[in-house]
């Protein structure tokens, strides 16, 4: 009777297999978006946005538009916009939207919008 060292070949086999179904069940929940709860993904459009420039009167209209395209609600409490006279703000709240200089001097022009959940 020869004394083997190591493991039987059937001990192997089970820990093969073992290890594979571990791998497929990670895979299919994966794939199947178990885990998805657990991600929160943050993706922001603004690829409609533009700039619309009168050459008559040199006025500037600015339109932004912002889609969430990820997976986790986002909420936009305010925008900065650099000027010729310096940077504008823009912050929203709840009841109301509005625009100020950075160095808190007035701002020429006007503001419209909301501000909701996206």
């Amino acid at each position: 009777m020869s004394n083997s060292k190591g493991i039987s070949a059937i001990m192997v086999s089970i820990i093969l297999l073992a290890v594979s179904i571990g791998m497929a069940v990670a895979y299919a929940s994966t794939m199947m978006g178990w885990f998805g709860s657990a991600m929160n993904i943050v993706k922001i459009d603004a690829s409609e946005s533009k700039i619309i420039l009168n050459p008559s009167t040199n006025q500037t209209r600015i339109q932004i538009v912002l889609r969430n395209m990820g997976t986790t609600t986002i909420k936009v409490s305010s925008i900065s916009i650099d000027t010729e006279k310096g940077k504008a703000i823009i912050n929203f709240t709840k009841s109301d939207v509005k625009i100020y200089m950075q160095d808190q001097s007035p701002f020429d022009g006007d503001v419209y919008g909301s501000s909701k959940d996206v």
